[in-house]
């Protein structure tokens, strides 16, 4: 009873000398700003927190700012004074509006804004009443700016009772608290270009095709130019925001962090909301820290090494053939057919180059090999192969008048042949992606259209090099065997690597479009076959002249090519087992080495949460990868290592075009397959393996991460 009667006197003469307690300070107006602190409780319990909010109401036409006020303005300050055991957390900062003023672009906020706090009295707090007493500043601006400023202070009632809570100014503390972004980490990845910030965003229980607008807004000031608007590409999996940096960039970029904004469709509604995002700031994996110089020897690099690709191999072989068969013995005319194989090569690759960049700034989540993605191009690519063979083989001899189309793919005797060898070579090392390439593309695809092109073109003039080196090499050249009769079984021999070229496009195709594709891709073949036997200049043709039937031969030559086109554009581009394979979860059950389930990054995510996990990210026409699968993944001490360690095995299959895929190569600065990724049990990041993977390279790493404890 005498405690209670103290804390009455007590009570009763604060109320005397400081004035009455209440939810809500008295109102200061600092000229264009209306200021008021709103407390959720009435009374406060001692080792408890209680809501407050910062109100702040603009003049009509007038604005302050955020915490980033933009390209002019000054941030909101508030400076607490708070009596001993008493603490203030800022809850975050509301969702910002960009006001443009001319060529400026601030942000800030109309209107008025509740900033919401959160205020924890220690268990050992002993007065009778909490005093909050906040001086704030801030800049209005209309037309003009003005520096304001206010003192503001709200006194409770405090005690070990329960607090007393008030209803009404509590919810509107909860709503204020609900609106602010919320924090979702591991969502986004950033980097940065010569001139450009990417940030990779992956939505997180959001569908892309409900999503109208997006923006960023950085916490740091001075980092992106904001008159700019934000360049965003939408894929399957999230989006990919580009922003202009601001000129003379100075600032660490290992914390960067801002707000993503989006305009979500909800029925016919359209509802703004925000996340704060720390984007993890991708370095080294993008290429960022490579110079131009240091790119284009990587390029180079990784297409001398191209040559050594299986899928090259074919195509060499007929180059091969021609300077064996002494047309360019000469040294003028071998010089001649270098360089023309070299602009073969050249132009080929600026083209895919530009095709790529060209599809991927229209949206499209494409990488290199995408050409192979289509059934339609690998159908044209077995038929070309299944030609040349046939042609090596002597099954047919086209005439003069379709020489370059023809036998000159294999004798390359005319300057077209040339030229053509070096195109056939680079559509071919398309699915091929060789070591060292894999960092020199991931950084030509962030850099502007001309660097980019450079890089693919030192990857073409690499690819090219060897063929060339050995044109200008006369010593070389007068090494190579004499022609003679040996060469009829020599160029026989050579139709069998296209032939084995041609079956593996073949399976490649069947991975694509199931056994309906072989069927149409045989069909169309046999076509093919018949229109080439009947064709005007084949000596089945001529016979046929003879006998008066060459109309007939003609129209029949090209319903068989129709038939061809036909079989051909009626290729289905979606394995029917493909959603199944998702569904279930899991792929290459018959396989002898470990079970896969198939890539999607909700999977991923929480495969991580659980242990380690190997992501192999592969196609069918990826030869690089089916190597690699054989001697160092698909195998029995795989298998059980994964099975030791509790490795999760995931399988992402990029035979078809697939965006959740392709953005997650982005994500790790590739443009293409293979790549390997090893995480650790909840880490966000992954080490990245060889391109050129052994089954020690993958021990090795397994052991390593092991090792490092989970979080």
């Amino acid at each position: 009873m005498l405690r209670t009667a103290v804390f009455v006197i007590a009570l009763a003469a604060t109320v005397y000398s400081q004035g009455v307690f209440a939810l809500q300070s008295e109102i200061i107006r600092s000229g264009q700003v209306s200021a008021q602190l709103m407390a959720g409780v009435s009374a406060v319990q001692t080792g408890k927190e209680f809501l407050l909010g910062v109100n702040l109401s603009m003049a009509p036409g007038w604005h302050t700012y955020w915490r980033n006020p933009g390209d002019s303005g000054a941030p909101i300050k508030l400076t607490w004074q708070l009596p001993d055991g008493v603490t203030i957390e800022q809850l975050g900062w509301p969702i910002p509006e960009r006001i443009d003023y001319g060529p400026l672009t601030n942000l800030g906020y109309h209107g008025s804004v509740l900033i919401p706090m959160k205020v924890h009295v220690d268990s050992s707090f002993q007065e009778l009443a909490v005093t909050l007493k906040l001086n704030g500043r801030w800049l209005v601006c209309a037309d003009i700016c003005i520096p304001e400023s206010a003192s503001l202070e709200l006194i409770l009632p405090a005690s070990t009772s329960p607090a007393v809570e008030d209803t009404a100014t509590g919810g509107v503390l909860e709503a204020a608290i609900n609106a602010l972004p919320r924090s979702v980490p591991g969502i986004s990845s950033a980097h940065l270009t010569d001139n450009r910030l990417v940030i990779d965003v992956h939505f997180s229980g959001l569908q892309a095709a409900d999503i109208e607008q997006l923006d960023f807004l950085p916490y740091t000031e001075n980092l992106i130019d904001l008159s700019v608007p934000v360049k965003v590409t939408y894929t399957n999996l999230g989006a990919r925001l580009e922003m202009v940096l601001q000129d003379h960039l100075d600032t660490d970029m290992s914390d960067l962090s801002g707000l993503i904004l989006y305009t979500e469709k909800i029925g016919e509604e359209r509802l703004q909301s925000a996340f704060s995002v720390n984007p993890e700031y991708q370095q080294a994996d993008v290429g960022s820290e490579l110079s131009l110089l240091t790119a284009l020897f990587l390029a180079f690099i990784g297409g001398l090494i191209l040559n050594l690709m299986p899928c090259v191999f074919p195509v060499l072989s007929i180059k091969l053939l021609s300077l064996i068969n002494g047309a360019e013995h000469d040294s003028f005319r071998a010089r001649l057919h270098g360089w023309l194989y070299t602009a073969g090569v050249l132009i080929s690759f600026v083209i895919m180059a530009i095709v790529l960049l060209g599809l991927r700034a229209g949206g499209a989540q494409i990488g290199w090999g995408f050409q192979l993605q289509s059934p339609v191009m690998v159908t044209l690519l077995f038929y070309l192969f299944c030609l040349i063979g046939l042609n090596l083989s002597g099954f047919y001899q086209f005439g003069t008048g379709l020489q370059n189309l023809g036998s000159s793919w294999a004798d390359a005797q005319g300057k077209s042949g040339a030229f053509a060898a070096g195109v056939l070579a680079s559509v071919v090392a398309a699915p091929c992606t060789a070591p060292f390439m894999g960092v020199a593309l991931g950084y030509a695809i962030v850099q502007t259209q001309w660097l980019a092109l450079a890089v693919f073109a030192s990857l073409g003039l690499g690819m090219a090099a060897p063929v060339l080196a050995l044109c200008h090499a006369p010593a070389l050249m007068k090494k190579l065997p004499k022609p003679g009769a040996w060469m009829v079984q020599f160029r026989e021999a050579l139709a069998f690597p296209m032939y084995a070229a041609a079956l593996w496009l073949l399976w490649v195709l069947v991975q694509q479009t199931g056994p309906d594709g072989l069927g149409r891709a045989g069909a169309g073949l046999l076509a093919i076959v018949f229109a080439v036997w009947l064709w005007p200049d084949a000596n089945i043709a001529r016979r046929a002249e003879w006998l008066g039937w060459s109309g007939v031969a003609r129209l029949l030559s090209l319903g068989g090519i129709c038939l061809a086109l036909y079989a051909l554009l009626s290729m289905q581009s979606e394995p029917a087992n493909r959603q199944a394979e998702i569904s279930s979860g899991r792929v290459n059950l018959d396989s002898s080495g470990p079970h896969a389930l198939a890539f999607t990054p909700e999977k991923l995510d929480a495969a991580i949460s659980k242990g380690m996990v190997f992501v192999n990210f592969t196609a069918a026409w990826c030869i690089t990868c089916k190597v690699n699968d054989g001697f160092a993944i698909d195998t029995k001490v795989t298998k059980q290592l994964f099975e030791k360690f509790s490795v999760t095995y995931m399988k992402a299959d990029w035979t078809n075009e697939d965006p959740l895929i392709t953005s997650a190569l982005a994500e790790y600065g590739r443009l293409g397959v293979p790549l390997y990724l090893l995480f650790p049990k909840g880490g966000a990041r992954a080490e990245v393996l060889p391109q050129i993977l052994t089954q020690n390279m993958l021990l090795e790493a397994v052991h390593r991460l092991a090792t490092i404890p989970g979080d």
